[in-house]
């Protein structure tokens, strides 16, 4: 009978770009032995930045924060770091949910980093 795990491994911003690759070896067994799989593996980029400090400039929300956001409007987060952060709801989606969020935040400073937004 097998055995199945669930692992998570969360990566620092710094890991989420264009040319991340993912490496699994098994050291458990010694030789060319094929005894275990890998199986669904899936990768999400999150936001290490303040709700609505989409360009991660530590300043308040604005005009090029909103630049970003408009362009990562209607797509998926995983298309690219500034995407990530503009899914302010962490829905997997960049809609009119976030648009509103994006509006509260827009001019002030956060503390919480996307999803955890106000």
């Amino acid at each position: 009978m097998s055995t199945f795990q669930f692992e998570e491994v969360v990566l620092p911003a710094a890991a989420y770009h264009s040319t991340f690759r993912l490496r699994i070896r098994c050291t458990a067994t010694p030789g060319a032995f094929d005894d275990w799989f890998v199986d669904n593996v899936g990768l999400s980029g999150g936001c290490a930045f303040p709700c609505g400090d989409i360009d991660g400039s530590g300043g308040p929300v604005d005009l090029q924060d909103f630049a970003t956001f408009s362009l990562c409007f209607g797509g998926l987060p995983s298309s690219s770091q500034g995407c990530a952060c503009s899914d302010l709801n962490g829905d997997a989606l960049i809609n009119l949910e976030d648009f509103a969020t994006f509006s509260l935040a827009f001019g002030g400073i956060s503390a919480n980093p996307a999803p955890d937004c106000p």
